[in-house]
């Protein structure tokens, strides 16, 4: 037993010592992780939200009357809370803004007036907030449209009260000719506005739900890169591979292996060997792109591939013998992996009979664990 893990140990050094003097697999073990790296930051930066610079006078200074003060200060508040597509950031002054926008680090900018809830509840809401584009600007409607929503929303819940008392206490003294006191006004305009706090958030009320760009960009996101990431290396994994199975055949073809006491476990470790460094590689890679969720499933996952592979790679050498028929075969076995598996996006849902055709790569197993 000594003796055959000692023979063991000696095989792993010696195809050890080899694969690093081999091109190949050189160039893949120490290449793929600075291009997946690059590719998800590449996937991080399309991925960013459209910034939009605010300026809102007369807040930082408090130079506003209570009432307005309370309105900008909520106002605030929504649009740095706000984490759809478009993200808003408040600055100190104009000339922050226009310096954002002109050095295009904000898509465009906006100064909004102090006195803006009066000149709303006036009605005269026109031309009254200055905005800032840059030339090559081609977002600023999507940007208007997402300011001037809070700015309504939030002006129709401040004033909602008052709206609500308005029409009914027309509707009273239409009906019952008589006038309305402003005490009565002023308990009706609270008494709308818990029911709506009420109303609003118990379940009754209907409204409609918007699936957002906040809610599920940067999930949908993440799941596109782990699938591209996960079968980029998973795909890494199947070419070295079929590059250990190479090498067996070419063993056999130079007679390296002839006077060998073990040559199955030889054939196995050359096959092996590239395997266990390209999936070391791999858990490196998904810990630097932060693809590794589960680490305990990912290593199990990886140890049941690595069996499959080694298992595959052997049937393979059986059907191809000679050297030269694999690699005639390799571009083909390869190109159809890509097609077939769910490696960059899954056909099967297009294509059904693909869900049966993949089981015949070992890539789909992982992929699909």
């Amino acid at each position: 037993m000594k003796e055959r893990i000692r023979r063991i140990s000696v095989y792993g050094v010696l195809l050890w010592k080899r694969m690093w003097k081999t091109h190949k697999f050189f160039l893949a073990f120490l290449v793929l992780p600075f291009l997946l790296v690059a590719m998800m930051q590449l996937i991080k930066g399309e991925a960013t939200a459209i910034q939009v610079a605010v300026y809102i006078e007369g807040l930082e200074k408090g130079d506003v009357d209570a009432g307005s003060s309370c309105f900008l200060e909520e106002l605030q508040k929504r649009l740095e809370a706000k984490e759809d597509a478009v993200r808003f950031y408040i600055y100190d002054s104009e000339e922050a803004v226009k310096e954002e926008v002109a050095s295009a680090r904000a898509e465009c900018g906006y100064c909004i007036p102090a006195d803006l809830q009066q000149k709303l509840e006036k009605g005269k809401y026109t031309k009254i907030i200055k905005s800032y584009e840059s030339p090559q600007s081609s977002l600023q409607t999507v940007c208007e449209e997402a300011l001037f929503a809070e700015i309504f929303s939030l002006y129709e819940e401040t004033t909602f009260g008052e709206q609500a008392a308005g029409l009914i206490c027309e509707e009273l003294e239409e009906n019952q000719k008589q006038t309305i006191k402003e005490e009565e006004r002023l308990e009706i305009a609270n008494r709308a506005e818990e029911l709506l706090e009420k109303y609003r958030y118990n379940g009754s009320t209907f409204q409609f739900a918007y699936e957002t760009y906040a809610e599920n960009a940067e999930q949908k996101i993440e799941e596109k890169s782990f699938i591209s990431v996960k079968g980029i290396l998973a795909l890494a994994i199947y070419i070295c591979g079929l590059c250990g199975t190479l090498d067996t055949l070419e063993d056999e073809k130079k007679g390296i292996i002839v006077r060998l006491k073990s040559r199955k476990t030889f054939q196995v470790l050359t096959i092996y060997m590239p395997i266990f460094m390209m999936s070391f590689v791999t858990v490196i890679c998904l810990v630097i792109t932060g693809q590794m969720q589960d680490v305990a499933k990912e290593l199990l996952s990886m140890i049941i591939y690595q069996i499959i592979m080694i298992i595959y790679c052997l049937l393979l050498k059986k059907l191809c013998r000679k050297e030269e028929s694999l690699v005639a075969a390799m571009p083909v076995l390869i190109l159809a992996s890509v097609i077939v598996c769910p490696v960059f996006i899954d056909l099967s849902q297009f294509i059904p009979v693909f869900r049966v055709l993949e089981k015949v790569f070992p890539m789909s197993y992982y992929l699909r664990m």
